[in-house]
């Protein structure tokens, strides 16, 4: 396991910095099948400069999918895939492209049916890298703080699960998913989300602070902007 973590005075310079790294690492791997997983919040900044920075000889090589998903919220901004689009990402130049929305008509059956498409799409790309972003309460992707009884649906063998959270029903990968990424890359942006990074230093247990799995995984590199411009 890798982790390191690359610390920029503004935003705008560590989510170019992130985007750039990772465009290097997926035109590295441009001569393979590749699979791009990106977040919303946050890290659509990081996944915008990315997508408008790769040539067509990387991105016909790529297919686009979500970390996580709101669901029930196709037509709203709270969609992290309406997001993407209303911040520069356009799905159609990658290989394929893969919205969550759609694939089923309640949670648990596009839950389902998401798990079914990603475990197809890790098993036959060739090189898989994820954009996560970090909450200030030190959540990643879709898994937020939570009892652990609750938070071991996280824990289990699946890739993806879907939940009723405090805010929004929620479709998110779960550990199993990021654990079998080659790359993973965080992006955090703002005093409080530096706070977060900075918790893992210490020891948590998951369901507090989920976060702490981010030291498990095989390759993690995270970007971090102090302020805000």
């Amino acid at each position: 396991m890798t982790m390191t973590v690359d610390s920029f005075k503004d935003c705008d310079k560590a989510s170019q910095e992130a985007a750039k790294w990772m465009a290097a690492q997926l035109e590295e791997n441009s001569n393979k099948r590749c699979l791009l997983l990106v977040s919303g919040g946050s890290s659509i900044a990081v996944a915008s400069w990315l997508a408008n920075n790769l040539d067509i000889n990387t991105t016909n090589s790529v297919t686009l999918a979500l970390i996580d998903e709101r669901f029930g919220e196709e037509d709203k901004l709270a969609s992290n895939w309406e997001q993407l689009k209303a911040n520069g990402v356009d799905p159609t130049i990658f290989f394929a492209n893969n919205p969550v929305l759609g694939l089923g008509t309640t949670l648990q059956d596009t839950a389902q049916s998401y798990e079914q498409q990603l475990r197809s799409l890790v098993a036959d790309n060739d090189y898989t890298i994820g954009l996560l972003g970090i909450g200030a309460d030190s959540h990643i992707a879709g898994m937020l703080p939570m009892d652990d009884d609750e938070f071991d649906r996280f824990l289990d063998d699946r890739l993806v699960v879907g939940y009723q959270g405090p805010d929004f029903q929620r479709i998110t990968t779960t550990k199993k998913l990021l654990s079998e990424l080659d790359d993973i890359v965080v992006y955090a942006c703002g005093p409080a989300k530096v706070r977060a990074i900075l918790k893992l230093q210490s020891e948590a247990i998951a369901s507090e602070q989920p976060a702490q799995m981010l030291k498990e995984f095989k390759n993690v590199k995270i970007f971090v902007g102090e302020q805000e411009v």
